[in-house]
């Protein structure tokens, strides 16, 4: 469709998609997958610097999404290419991409590296103990930004690593008994919510 590409060039994207073997094959007969490949072969064709993908791992199963992963990161790490992704799943964009940008209504959120995202706020804490509204009221009484994880004897608490032990020595003398207290990682759809809220609670703050 592009024009112009070579017999041989045809080969050698045919092989870098997995495809091989079955060029002859009616397209009809194809997986979703296997379309999703013969499409980005066909984008590689004439040797792009940068291509776009929208939604490249929709529809797929489990297995076809860590091939497509895998793929992505072969165009990036062995042909050097930049890749353009456009998404609305943040799971894929957490594993697939060292930079973002995040746009809310119109308006631009958020641009730079998917670390320095989910590493601009607070490490959060989870504990597991027998009783969380105990432990709620002493880790607040201690200064501490505690919350409550619904029903469950789970709190979620703001806090850094040097002070995880201070936590946990004010429940024990509080007779707080704490099955697990781990750190826990922050998601990109953690940061994605923060920051549409965010714009909401200004915007709703505004003078009219």
């Amino acid at each position: 469709m592009s024009g112009g590409a070579s017999a041989s060039r045809i080969a050698e994207v045919i092989e870098f998609v997995g495809l091989a073997g079955r060029e002859r094959d009616a397209v009809c007969v194809y997986s979703h997958g296997m379309r999703q490949r013969l499409g980005i072969a066909q984008s590689l064709l004439p040797n792009p610097k940068l291509v776009i993908f929208d939604e490249p791992t929709d529809g797929l199963d489990p297995a076809g999404v860590i091939a497509m992963r895998k793929l992505i990161h072969r165009l990036r790490d062995e042909l050097g290419l930049t890749v353009f992704l456009s998404t609305h799943l943040l799971n894929e964009v957490e594993q697939l991409c060292n930079r973002l940008a995040i746009i809310h209504e119109g308006r631009l959120l958020f641009q730079g590296e998917v670390r320095e995202l989910l590493a601009a706020e607070t490490p959060t804490v989870e504990l597991v103990v027998d009783s969380a509204e105990l432990a709620f009221r002493v880790l607040a009484g201690a200064g501490f930004d505690a919350s409550l994880n619904g029903g469950e004897q789970v709190l979620l608490v703001r806090a850094r690593g040097e002070q995880l032990a201070a936590m946990n020595e004010a429940l024990v003398r509080a007779g707080v008994s704490v099955s697990r207290l781990a750190p826990r990682q922050r998601r990109l759809e953690d940061a994605y919510f923060e920051l549409t809220s965010g714009r909401k609670q200004r915007q709703e703050a505004e003078p009219r």
